[in-house]
């Protein structure tokens, strides 16, 4: 009764989907109008200032990372590891000492985004020490 013609709703297509987080994965008005109001920063002090630095990072590799790939399937370079592949490329001139660095820093990037589980405290004993408890009680 309430929906005579079947539900109205479909969800979108692997296609449209892709689209949709292609425009949210690169800086965009898109992406501006989504995090308006929340705290976004590249201060390196802040993890959220890492996360943004990397996501910077990687809009500007990602075509120096698609460089690689095409040449890494048409055998023109054989390392196995990125930043072997992107030294193998500079010297065959497929890529510039600029593009170099830019994936240096991305794969710095990457590592600190990663590194969420460091404990720079571990092992710090007094550290780990509680303070003693008191008690408030009335009796």
């Amino acid at each position: 009764m309430l929906f005579p013609n079947g539900f109205p709703y479909t969800e979108p297509d692997d296609r449209m989907s892709h689209k949709a987080a292609g425009m949210l994965l690169k800086p965009s008005a898109s992406r501006d109008r989504l995090t308006q109001g929340i705290f976004i920063t590249d201060d390196a002090r802040y993890r959220q200032g890492i996360v943004e630095q990397a996501f910077e990072q990687a809009a500007i590799v990602a075509p120096v990372e698609k460089t690689l790939r095409s040449a890494r399937r048409s055998g023109v370079i054989s390392a196995r590891n990125r930043l072997a592949q992107a030294r193998e490329a500079l010297e065959k001139g497929l890529i510039t000492e600029e593009e170099l660095k830019a994936l240096e820093t991305m794969r710095m990037l990457r590592r600190r985004v990663i590194a969420v589980d460091s404990f720079e405290d571990y092992g710090k004993q007094h550290l780990l020490q509680s303070a003693p408890i008191t008690s408030n009680h009335v009796a």
